[in-house]
């Protein structure tokens, strides 16, 4: 007889659990067990993860963490991982199926396998067992509200890394720079200089031609600065250089154009040997007229007198004055190097920079400087050694010799306020001119550079140089108006409002040094190896912010830098053109991350968001465009050294030349309007062009003009384009032969080319003739006093071989070049502003400075 209801009729007693005692901690990561003494937690913290030990599962910290006082942070739940991943394939899968059409057979049906592929993948999974499939499709309950408020709003730029930007891998280095001499020779080079961006475009080329581009994954870690989030940055940057072939790693060495490589070194008999005295009156007020303005290192009237007086002292007087010597050889140098860029071989000789810059160096720079005690004229006499290398190519040694200049004012007390009642308030001003010629070099070098500042912010106190002209402070209403600001304005701000009534030159410095300021904050904020911690978000609300300082400081310019540098009888036109320069370079800086096709990298991203990302890289290219737009359209070699920051504007035109090709290479995918291709294209062959005839007198725009064509041929054929067309040959040979046409009229006109370049100096057999020191020296007020050095005439029916020297009368120059600029409603500080065809947001021209905009959106080019 069977008794159903008895359990003991099966030979099976049911054995209740054991019930864990209640623990007194209430709240926990996940529900725990225990055995004994041992316990289980279903989620352990990152941190008890990585150290392999026990984790409590307490919220908001476990017990281990909040020992050791740190931060507590739990992994996601697979199945949200398991969500983006299946999100970022189903996206990478639609991507291809769009680009499929646009490839050549080959690559169509590579593309047609992978979709294959994951097609019957997909329908292998909706034919499994139920019960299988719920282990491999996304959550359909939220288990995290921070997850389901993430996915839901598909927030993906704030998931992300600011490393999924064009700079990618800001916190790695991708080769060893001490392998050779050339690595060695360009040093370190970091994603803010142009060097990166073309090295960059060069392996993307690269591995498109090898077929490799498709097989990249665009996979970028999270923001954050915890452990964990730096190891999925690393393990996704590894993933996507795994990729890469072996030949298809680009060195820096091999993408740049800087001159560190070339010897700076010269044989110099006797460093006391000086240039003949009107030699040395030409390149003193080369120097002066160009640099002075823009770097105040010097005192004016300091270098006045000895200038003047070196010559009428004996030489044996002059050999007891080493660093006297040296700064006014380094001052010889500067001119002589500017003096050949913009007059050809007419007063100088290609290498005669060389040989003043060796003799101040043997004169001022010896082994003790290194471990002296520092003075302010060892401090001179290395800041403009830093701006001599730069201006002449070699980045990497000005870098070095820079950051050693820094030090050595840093030791001086340059960088702080100095109250000490008992110095003279004239010295003061001249200690704080110094500083800011220190901090804009040393900026300007690190933004071509890349490599980090020496200078930080927040240790400097000093305040910007008061805005009254070097010539005013002898006098005793400018004493009193000098005292005054010191008064007034103990406490300064580099972003603190221009005085409408300074003098302009003073206001020009104040204004280089400010927009100075913005673009070492551009760089430190999008380009430094810490904005990989940051997400994409970030950088976006960063780059808004700096744009909107960068334009402030644009719509504060007083009136005398807002006038069109093209018009007749404007003034300050060179000052206003080298602000204009300064100011689309810093916005290239600014928007450059966004030139990339960050709708790809990005996945899930807002609307607005990709919005944003369009908007800022159409700005990019725009700003790209109005730096070709300030030369004119027949090129002049000499132009740009004349009438520019001829130090560093090979390296402006080498940054929209670049920001072209890269927009080129992604098909114009940021300017998508009709015509834009051809319209880039323009600009683009506008600014090789220059630097082709630049590069005849100036190695550095030589070898980035040789550098830019050998990244041109290798991108036209991905672009359906031969060489000749990227380059623009046809046109730069009817051009060339339109110049020669002119030149050789201008000859016949003149009964010959001895009638046609009458100065003396023209004549000589040796560019850099030396004398003994120790004959008297008339004293002098302009260079145009001494014989041989007066402005010869010229004829104003070719500005393509206008070789006088750069004392051109402005309103003789707007003669000679007005017809290239015939618009005479265009943008103050520009030649032209956008390009007909241009497709930009128009809310972009509302909120412009007007010195930049001026009338309508649509311009016909030069």
């Amino acid at each position: 007889m069977s008794h159903p209801h008895n359990p003991l009729s099966h030979g099976k007693i049911a054995i209740p659990r054991l019930l864990a005692p209640k623990s007194s901690s209430s709240g926990g990561a996940a529900s725990k067990t225990s055995q004994g003494d041992r316990s289980r937690t279903e989620l352990a913290c990152i941190n008890c993860r990585r150290r392999k030990v026990k984790c409590s599962g307490d919220l908001p910290k476990c017990v281990y963490c909040t020992k050791l006082d740190i931060l507590c942070k739990y992994p996601p739940p697979r199945r949200d991982k398991l969500h983006v991943a299946t999100s970022r394939l189903e996206g990478a899968l639609s991507l291809l199926e769009d680009l499929r059409a646009r490839q050549s057979s080959h690559d169509q049906e590579r593309i047609q396998a992978i979709l294959d592929d994951a097609e019957a993948e997909e329908q292998l999974q909706t034919s499994s067992p139920p019960n299988k499939r719920a282990k491999l499709s996304p959550p359909t309950t939220d288990t995290n509200a921070l997850s389901r408020l993430v996915n839901d709003d598909k927030r993906g730029e704030s998931m992300i890394t600011a490393d999924a930007g064009s700079n990618e891998s800001l916190d790695v280095l991708e080769e060893d720079l001490i392998r050779d001499t050339k690595s060695r020779a360009t040093g370190f080079i970091g994603k803010s200089s142009v060097i990166q961006w073309i090295r960059r475009l060069k392996l993307q080329i690269d591995l498109k031609d090898k077929g490799l581009s498709t097989q990249i994954p665009h996979t970028f870690g999270p923001p954050g600065d915890d452990d964990a989030s730096s190891a999925a940055r690393v393990t996704a940057g590894r993933l996507r250089r795994s990729a890469y072939s072996d030949d298809a790693q680009e060195s820096i060495s091999q993408s740049t154009y800087f001159m560190d490589d070339e010897s700076v070194d010269i044989s110099v008999e006797d460093p006391f040997y000086l240039p003949a005295p009107h030699l040395a009156k030409h390149l003193y007020y080369c120097y002066m007229s160009t640099v002075h303005q823009s770097f105040p290192i010097l005192s004016r009237n300091e270098i006045d007198l000895d200038f003047n007086s070196i010559f009428s002292e004996s030489a044996q007087q002059n050999r007891n004055s080493f660093k006297m010597l040296a700064t006014l050889n380094l001052v010889f140098a500067i001119g002589a190097k500017f003096s050949y860029l913009a007059n050809g071989d007419l007063h100088v000789g290609e290498h005669d920079h060389l040989r003043y810059s060796t003799k101040a160096r043997k004169l001022g720079i010896t082994e003790s400087t290194f471990i002296a005690h520092p003075d302010l004229e060892r401090v001179r006499i290395l800041g403009l050694l830093s701006f001599y290398l730069f201006s002449i190519g070699q980045v990497s040694r000005a870098s070095n010799t820079m950051g050693l200049t820094v030090r050595l004012a840093y030791t001086l007390g340059l960088h702080v306020r100095n109250e000490d009642p008992v110095t003279d308030v004239r010295i003061k001003e001249a200690r704080v001119r110094v500083w800011w010629s220190l901090y804009t070099l040393e900026r300007l070098i690190c933004t071509i550079s890349g490599r980090p500042s020496v200078i930080a912010d927040e240790d400097c106190s000093i305040f910007l140089p008061v805005p009254l002209d070097e010539s005013a402070m002898d006098d005793d209403d400018g004493m009193e108006l000098l005292q005054q600001w010191f008064d007034q304005h103990s406490i300064g701000s580099p972003h603190s409002t221009l005085t409408a009534q300074a003098h302009p030159k003073s206001i020009f410095f104040r204004a280089t040094t400010q927009v100075s300021v913005i673009t070492h904050k551009a760089v430190r904020h999008l380009y430094s190896a810490n904005t990989v911690t940051k997400s994409w978000e970030d950088t976006q609300n960063t780059m808004k912010h700096l744009k909107d300082e960068l334009d402030h400081w644009a719509k504060n310019l007083p009136q005398p830098f807002t006038a069109d540098p093209f018009r007749v009888g404007a003034e300050f036109q060179r000052e206003t053109r080298i602000l204009t320069l300064m100011y689309w370079s810093a916005f290239i800086i600014i928007t450059r991350p966004c030139v990339c096709r960050l709708d790809i990298r990005i996945l899930d991203q807002t609307e607005q968001s990709d919005k944003f990302n369009q908007y800022a890289a159409s700005l990019c290219i725009l700003a790209a465009k109005q730096i070709a737009n300030l030369f004119p359209k027949h090129v002049d070699p000499t132009f740009p050294y004349k009438n520019g920051p001829w130090w560093f504007v090979v390296h402006n035109m080498m940054q929209a030349v670049t920001i072209f090709l890269l927009e080129l290479y992604h098909r114009t995918h940021h300017a998508p309007g009709a015509g834009e291709k051809k319209d880039i294209l323009q600009h683009l062959q506008k600014l090789i062009r220059w630097l082709k005839a630049m590069g005849m007198n100036d190695p550095l725009a030589y070898r980035g003009y040789r550098l830019i064509v050998a990244v041109v041929q290798n991108l036209a054929p991905q672009l359906d384009m031969t060489v000749a067309d990227m380059l623009g040959v046809e046109q730069e040979e009817e051009a060339a032969s339109a110049a020669e046409n002119i030149f050789q009229d201008m000859i016949t006109n003149a009964g010959g080319i001895e009638n046609l370049f009458p100065d003396p100096l023209f004549e000589m057999q040796s560019h850099a003739g030396y004398v003994q020191p120790g004959f008297e020296f008339p004293q002098f007020t302009t260079p145009f006093e001494s014989p041989g050095l007066h402005p010869r005439p010229f004829g104003a029916t070719s500005p393509v071989f206008d070789v006088q020297a750069q004392f051109m009368d402005p309103r003789e120059m707007q003669q000679d070049f007005g017809h290239m600029f015939s618009n005479q409603n265009q943008a103050p500080g520009t030649s032209a502003t956008v390009s007909e065809g241009t497709q930009v947001p128009s809310s972009y021209f509302q909120e412009y400075p007007g010195f930049l905009f001026q009338g309508n959106q649509t311009r016909q080019g030069s």
